[in-house]
Formats: structure tokens, sequence, C-alpha cells
């Protein structure tokens, strides 16, 4: 079995609404664990995201980015793990935001997150 017929059989599954996940082949970039693209994506001297905003005039400060680590040290790693990029759905997000918004966190941090 190779994994084009793991992916037949988990949309088997789904459509006969025995399962209710998604499934992709974890290839690419988005192999990698969401985790770690967000600390990609917020080092300062790393992120193409970052780059690309300086290079079009936007501000944006080293401290921001920090302060970004940061939260995503203290607040979204324990709820994605090691969950694969490719494997974050809207639901997952939501679901990080209802989780957010029921905590001690004040507006403008929840915001921020």
């Amino acid at each position: 079995m190779d994994s084009d017929d793991a992916l037949r059989i988990v949309s088997a599954l789904k459509s006969m609404e025995l399962i209710d996940i998604s499934a992709v082949k974890n290839t690419g970039r988005g192999a990698v664990t969401f985790i770690k693209f967000l600390e990609s994506f917020w080092d300062y001297d790393k992120s193409e995201y970052i780059q690309e905003r300086l290079a079009h005039g936007y501000r944006f400060s080293r401290r921001y980015a920090k302060e970004c680590q940061k939260r995503l040290n203290t607040e979204v790693r324990s709820h994605f793990g090691d969950k694969k990029l490719n494997c974050i759905t809207t639901d997952d997000l939501k679901n990080l935001s209802k989780q957010l918004a029921a905590s001690v966190l004040s507006k403008t941090n929840f915001n921020m997150i």
C-alpha cells in the first residue's frame, strides 16, 4: 500500500461518514510542523513575510517579531503540538480562537495572537 492508497481509504471512510478527519500527502513545504512554520514565519532575519513587508516600506520591528515568537511559545504551541502545516484546518484555527477567547488574556493580547 502506498500513500495514494491510504488517501483513497480515508476519502472512502469519510464519504461513508465513518470518520471525521482530513488527510493529505505529507510532502513538500506542508510536511513541516505548524509550529516550525510559525517559528520561521516570525524569525525577523529569515522570514519571507517580514522581508517582503520591509522591502515594501512597511515598518516591522525586531521587538514585534520577538513578541510574536513569545506568544507562539506560550499560547499556540500546546494547542497544535506536532501537527503538520498541511493538516491544519480552518476548524483548528477557530478552536484556537475559542480557547484563547475563554482564557484570561486581555483583548489586546488576544487580537495580537
